[in-house]
Formats: C-alpha cells, structure tokens, sequence
C-alpha cells in the first residue's frame, strides 16, 4: 500500500479540504513533507474548527431539553478563546494568507468581541463570520467596542455576521431574568437597534447582514429550530410568539398541528396547561415547570 506522502498533490489537498482545522493542523506536523498544507491558501478560505457532522451533533445538544446540568462547549472548542484566536490570525498573516480568507466559523467557541474584531480588522477579503453559539459573547459589548474604532480604509468585504444564539441573544438567558412577553420583545429590540448602528460605521461593499433569525410575525424576536416535541416535526419557534406552545426554560415545544395539539381529547404527555402570563396562556413543561 503506498505512503500517503507519494500521493499526488492533488489528491493530499482534496483530502485536507474535508477534516477540520484541528485535524489539518496535525495532519501538517505529523511529516515534513506536508507541512506545505499550512501555506497552501485554498485550504484557509473558510476556516472551521468542527465538521459538519459534528457541528449538527453539537447544535442537537444545544438545543436540547435541559436536564440535570447546562449544555457545555466541547473542551477543544473552548480552547479556542481570543489568544487562541489570535495566534491563529498571526500565523496566517506569517504565511501571507491573510487575504484568501473569505469565511471564518468560531461557532460554539468562547472567544469574546476582541476575536471577531481583530477578525474584521484583519482580513480584508473575509465576507462572512458566524459565532452562533457563543456563549461569552456579547452583542452589546461588541456593539459598544465598534464604535470606539473609525471606519476602516480600504473597504471590507464583510457581508454576513451569524450570531444566534450570543450571551444576550440566547433565549435561556432571557428567561432566566423572568421577563414578561413585552419586556423579551423590548430587550431584544435595544439589544439589535444598537449594535445595527455600530455595523453601519464599519465601512464595506454593502451592508452587512445581522443573521440572527427573526421572527416572521412579530420581525423582532430570535427563533429556534428544533423538533416538536409531540410528532418530532422540525419546526421554528419564536422565544416570543410561541410561548403558548412550549417551555423555553427546558426548550419543549408541539407545532400545535391536529395531530399533536393538546386537547381534551388528545393530552400531550410533556406539556401540560400553565396559568397565564402577559394575556398569554402558557403551557408548562412537566420536566422543569417552567414557561414563566
């Protein structure tokens, strides 16, 4: 069987395009002979530190219906925090692949709003960053850390910001501070107002999109992705709008669809009926009690 050093080139490059930076990293110290891999920009236009099919592994858990403890960042995710960060930048800029860099993913990292600052600052070609999951990082203090920088020279790229599921954003967060309906909606209203008005001081080719998934209905409020919990149908709930359809406390929620909306004919055997809360009937998880 041959070596895989006596590959063609191409065929050693197709192979790194497929494994996450963790694994690329490895794969360049494990021989001398492919360290190239480090330098060679095709493989650093979209950085990611998870596959695809862990991150959809890790999204699941997120989202998930809390139990005895809280969900935690994977370890090497949390590793990766602004000084990690930061040594990743420098080490590109050294291979001069600064400027190939289009997409960069810090999603379920604890970096902080210094990473996707310096991020901004440093690659000019980079067009999207998503730090959906991040649980230290907050939109007012990466709002508030914009606005102390002047607009930038030349003019950036950057088209696309995902940042769900952030320290303030985080519908877990909101509840835990018993918001009423109303109150949810003003928070999160404040929260985008102000840092929309910080994106628009950073100078780009157009504006730059705030992917934070907002609710058709109300257009103000975040929505979560998962299944119901009654016929297991993926389906988008806003943390605002559908609490009388779920627990946002333990993240259960029913479609609200015939074939699994609680009635008296039909009881759903994980919510039940909840008192009232902002002229709002809300169910109650019987796991947690929660949805106030």
């Amino acid at each position: 069987m041959p070596h895989l050093i006596n590959f063609p080139f191409e065929i050693i490059v197709e192979i790194c395009s497929y494994i996450d930076l963790y694994s690329l990293n490895a794969f360049a110290l494990s021989c001398k002979d492919l360290t190239f891999v480090l330098k060679h920009p095709p493989l650093w236009r979209h950085i990611r530190f998870i596959n695809i099919e862990e991150q959809t592994k890790i999204e699941s858990q997120f989202l998930s219906p809390l139990k005895s403890t809280a969900f935690k960042i994977p370890y090497k995710l949390s590793r990766i925090d602004d000084r990690r960060a930061r040594q990743l930048l420098n080490m590109l800029r050294k291979n001069s692949l600064s400027s190939v860099v289009c997409s960069i993913n810090f999603d379920f990292t604890s970096i902080n709003c210094t990473s996707i600052w310096e991020s901004i600052n440093g690659f000019l070609n980079l067009e999207e960053i998503s730090c959906r999951g991040c649980l230290n990082l907050s939109l007012r203090d990466l709002g508030t850390a914009l606005t102390w920088f002047e607009p930038l020279v030349p003019v950036l790229k950057l088209r696309k910001l995902q940042v769900l599921w952030c320290k303030d954003m985080s519908p877990r967060t909101i509840m835990r501070q018993r918001l009423y309906v109303n109150d949810v909606s003003d928070y999160y209203s404040n929260v985008l107002f102000g840092f929309l008005k910080a994106l628009k001081q950073l100078k780009t080719e157009r504006p730059i999109l705030l992917d934070v998934d907002t609710c058709e209905t109300c257009r103000t409020n975040v929505t979560i992705t998962i299944p119901c919990s009654s016929c297991k149908i993926q389906k988008s709930f806003c943390v605002s709008c559908d609490l009388d359809r779920g627990c946002l406390d333990c993240f259960r929620f029913y479609c609200g669809t015939d074939s699994c909306k609680p009635s008296s004919s039909h009881s759903d055997p994980i919510l039940v009926p909840g008192k009232g809360i902002g002229g709002k009937s809300i169910a109650i998880c019987d796991i947690c009690h929660g949805g106030s």
